[in-house]
């Protein structure tokens, strides 16, 4: 009975992440995101926000560099996790000052 009450986190398995640009929005937090892959074919897929980007009302125009996460099951939808990919996160760390 103790594995009732205990809470676990949802272990999501089987999703692949990626990094992509937006091309175009469309209506209720719709986008048509064109994915950076080894090979190099720029798969464009369809997205969504993901709930904490829809609560902070985090903006996604379209030129945005996002991170974008698939079902292995379905690679035509997916759903926007972060705006910024991480090639991003890491110049934006290394600012030099002019002195």
């Amino acid at each position: 009975m103790s594995g009732e009450n205990s809470k676990h986190k949802r272990v999501k398995r089987d999703r692949i992440e990626f990094d992509g640009i937006v091309l175009e929005a469309f209506r209720s937090a719709r986008f048509s995101v064109k994915l950076k892959t080894d090979t190099g074919d720029g798969t464009i897929v369809t997205c969504t926000l993901c709930g904490k980007m829809k609560q902070n009302f985090i903006k996604i125009v379209p030129g945005d560099p996002v991170r974008v996460e698939l079902c292995a099951y379905d690679m035509t939808n997916g759903r926007i996790i972060s705006r910024g990919g991480r090639e991003n996160r890491s110049s934006s760390s290394t600012t030099s000052t002019p002195s």
